[in-house]
């Protein structure tokens, strides 16, 4: 899929029929491979991509990426390194040969390797064509591994850990690129109260069931993560600043319309507070600040 066509495209010289050119060859042939196959302008900014890529980050139009770089989007988190490496390529004309990176993709972080190569015209570089495919499964059991160090065993989410490592990459975006990003703490009104009354396996599906509902609004462009007994964060990239205003009316609305858990009637309330990291431009204060105007909004509502 291309954002732009060439007017004129070759032809074979062979003893195909003429009207089959190489450039429609060349594109049904793209979009056949299984690879995600992308390329770029020398800016850094996409021109067009297959199905397959499309296909996964969960998009649907070529539209959607074309004329944009990797720092607008929430899949690719592209380090110092990688800009360079690609730099490098767009400059002195080094390919790039199976660079192993982790990616985040439709709500999950993936292992992919990639290939790059320069695109000359007339001697000049003028962009740049990659590929790449996942390698998630490869050392399967490694992979098994590194997802129970990430995730909350009860709820499915995130846990603390991995909410430190995400913070800490956007923290470094911030400070590269100063794509901002917010943060929404979540707390349940009076959860020990459920635990003291119906007993822990009550209040265990209460944690699963409110998770379930962050995981829901939250979908594929945030980082939903348990940070310990009742309470969650939710970690959002600002290229949208109505996200987690919106996450937080969403949420309100998903719980309330919890009525019974274990067959018992169940009505559920959470407190939220959100903060945007360059209020503060630290890691720590920014939580503190989500977590001291959740507490305000719980008093507001008692």
């Amino acid at each position: 899929m291309r954002c732009q066509k060439n007017e004129q495209p070759g032809e074979l010289k062979t003893g195909l029929d003429p009207v089959i050119s190489d450039e429609i060859l060349l594109d049904n042939l793209i979009e056949m491979a299984d690879l995600c196959i992308f390329w770029k302008n020398k800016q850094r900014r996409y021109l067009g991509c297959n199905q397959a890529f499309l296909h996964y980050f969960g998009l649907t139009e070529v539209e959607e990426i074309c004329g944009k770089a990797d720092q607008e989007f929430d899949w690719r988190l592209g380090s110092g390194e990688e800009i360079a490496v690609e730099n490098a390529l767009l400059t002195d004309g080094i390919a790039v040969h199976n660079y192993k990176k982790s990616i985040y993709a439709k709500g999950q972080w993936r292992k992919i390797v990639v290939n790059e190569k320069p695109i000359y015209v007339e001697d000049e570089i003028v962009g740049l064509l990659g590929y790449f495919k996942d390698i998630t499964q490869e050392g399967r059991e490694q992979h098994y591994l590194e997802t129970l160090a990430y995730t909350d065993s009860l709820t499915g989410l995130y846990n603390r850990r991995a909410f430190v490592r995400t913070i800490a990459r956007y923290e470094d975006e911030y400070e590269r690129n100063r794509i901002d990003f917010s943060l929404l703490f979540i707390d349940i009104n009076g959860f020990k109260k459920y635990n003291d009354t119906y007993g822990h396996s009550y209040g265990d599906e209460v944690l699963r069931r409110v998770a379930a509902c962050i995981r829901r609004v939250t979908g594929y462009t945030g980082v939903a993560c348990r940070i310990g007994g009742d309470e969650f964060v939710i970690i959002h990239q600002d290229r949208n600043q109505n996200y987690i205003k919106d996450a937080e009316n969403k949420l309100h609305q998903a719980v309330a319309e919890i009525e019974f858990i274990q067959k018992r009637p169940c009505k559920l309330e959470l407190a939220m507070g959100r903060a945007v990291y360059s209020e503060v431009n630290d890691r720590e204060e920014l939580l503190r600040f989500a977590d001291q105007r959740m507490y305000l909004n719980k008093q507001k509502r008692r």
